[in-house]
């Protein structure tokens, strides 16, 4: 969630200055979604698809492959090497639950974060 400020920022923040950025966060994290929900058919099946890149899917490997990601989606196959991304996604079940609020986006998602 605070991945964009600089952690020194977040160091040198006075208790009250962080509780108000936290609760400022919080109310547009939910906002966000209440327009997220009243805008898109949450029922559309590729939702399910979404729910992969969800770091507890990831973690259990749940789907065990991407199979259902490159047929929903088949430019992939031209833009990917779908084995390497088949040995990454197999990679971050090994990622310790314990280790993941220490990880960045770009250490459990490096295909996807780099430029």
């Amino acid at each position: 969630m605070l991945t964009g400020l600089s952690s020194d920022l977040l160091k040198t923040m006075s208790p009250q200055n962080f509780e108000h950025f936290a609760c400022v966060t919080r109310t547009f994290y939910i906002e966000l979604v209440d327009q997220f929900k009243k805008r898109f058919d949450l029922k559309d099946p590729i939702f399910d698809l979404l729910a992969m890149v969800e770091v507890k899917n990831a973690l259990s490997s749940n789907p065990p492959t991407l199979d259902d990601l490159f047929e929903r989606f088949p430019f992939l196959n031209d833009d990917l090497d779908r084995q390497a991304a088949e040995r990454e996604w197999r990679s971050v079940a090994l990622i310790q639950p314990s280790d993941i609020d220490c990880l960045t986006q770009d250490q459990v998602w490096p295909s996807f974060t780099s430029s």
